[in-house]
């Protein structure tokens, strides 16, 4: 089974982050629900931890299954994000070629959130893992670097630990939640030193609610006019707590979006319908691909507005908003326009990536495991036959 109305929400999330890390000025980033849309990074590991729960935990049976678990986690996340960190190296490399050329820009090539020192972290995915404080290179790839060790941890808690997963996972859960609570500067807005229990807490809220939507799917299916009016009860508290939540009442944000994920696993309700349009479903597909490259696309973005300044004469305004600057192009309703046709850049992008690197790769990995999974097999039968075929006799 597969939650259609979860990949348009995810098709959704991702959209609004992609459009958070913009730098620009205008009406549509200047909305509550984009300004914090970095929220929306907890929704996806929520939603990380309900998938893997509903596809992976019946596999995760022995020790075997951890290898193909993981090489199907890497092979579905990693070939795209280091396909994207070549593309920063080489605007790195860009950058040192100007240099060289008497254009200095604010920061010195391979410096900084750039430093050739987080390249090879960035490589092994474990930027995310106390090695950098901040995001670096790509900042969007701290949560995969996070979320494929969360994984991990996660097989193995299935493995070894089916029998108290719910509470097991309730603790890891808690756990993360004081940590961030007691530690983090930002709470929830952690994405350097604490994103690991960032990433932990949300996780296993997602698997927390796949295993109670489990338990309610044996017990009966919900009232369809019950489920409309928990649709639309769901949305709400999901506009305002993004619209106007800051400080420690972030935490609550996985807890929100977990019970979401359960009331739209549903699918029963009006609102449900919506998400499976087509449109929201491609979406949904993209989700990753855009996630992955729209940073890229605001750092050319910035770095392209600087330099058309430079060559007019006439610098673009500059403000500071969430992570960065914004640029003000003539008014807000122009900055409108450059909003939409940055959203228009994402998506072709993202959907070149998704047809050109994740969908070939992630088909390549599954196949590999496949094919990997077969020999063992048939090694197993070799090993079980080899005592009938020996003579009585020898024994």
């Amino acid at each position: 089974m597969r939650f259609s109305t979860l990949d348009g929400w995810r098709g959704l999330c991702a959209l609004s982050v992609a459009i958070f890390h913009l730098p620009l000025v205008s009406h549509i980033t200047g909305l509550g629900l984009i300004r914090h849309a970095w929220l929306f990074v907890d929704f996806f590991f929520v939603l990380s931890g309900f998938i893997l729960s509903h596809v992976y935990a019946p596999r995760l049976t022995d020790g075997t299954e951890i290898a193909p678990f993981m090489l199907r986690r890497f092979g579905r996340l990693w070939p795209l994000h280091v396909a994207v960190l070549g593309i920063f190296i080489l605007l790195e490399c860009g950058k040192l070629v100007a240099a060289h050329y008497g254009m200095h820009g604010e920061e010195a090539p391979f410096t900084a959130s750039h430093a050739t020192s987080a390249i090879l972290t960035n490589v092994f995915l474990v930027q995310a893992m106390g090695f950098q404080s901040t995001p670096t290179w790509n900042g969007a790839s701290w949560s995969i670097s996070t979320e494929i060790w969360i994984s991990l941890l996660f097989a193995l808690i299935v493995l070894y630990a089916r029998r108290w997963l719910v509470g097991v996972c309730v603790a890891f859960a808690a756990l993360s939640c004081l940590i961030i609570a007691c530690c983090s500067p930002d709470f929830m807005q952690a994405d350097g030193t604490w994103a690991f229990f960032r990433c932990a807490f949300g996780f296993f809220v997602g698997v927390l609610a796949y295993s109670w939507v489990a338990e309610r799917k044996a017990s009966g299916q919900i009232n369809p006019r019950t489920a409309a009016l928990a649709e639309c009860a769901a949305v709400a508290a999901i506009g305002v707590f993004v619209t106007v939540t800051s400080g420690p009442w972030s935490l609550i944000g996985p807890v929100v979006f977990g019970v979401a994920v359960v009331v739209f696993s549903e699918e029963q309700g009006p609102i449900s319908r919506l998400l499976q349009h087509r449109f929201l479903r491609r979406l949904g597909d993209l989700s990753f691909s855009i996630y992955m490259v729209n940073e890229l696309v605001a750092v050319v973005m910035s770095r392209g507005l600087k330099g058309a300044g430079i060559l007019l004469g006439q610098p673009f305004p500059i403000t500071r908003y969430t992570i960065g600057e914004a640029f003000l192009l003539h008014d807000r309703y122009v900055g409108d326009v450059a909003v939409l046709a940055s959203c228009a850049a994402v998506l072709l992008i993202a959907n070149v990536a998704w047809q050109t690197i994740e969908v070939p790769c992630r088909i390549y990995a599954y196949a590999k495991v496949k094919r990997l999974q077969e020999r063992s097999k048939a090694g197993a039968e070799s090993a079980a036959l080899v005592p009938k075929l020996i003579p009585k006799s020898i024994v």
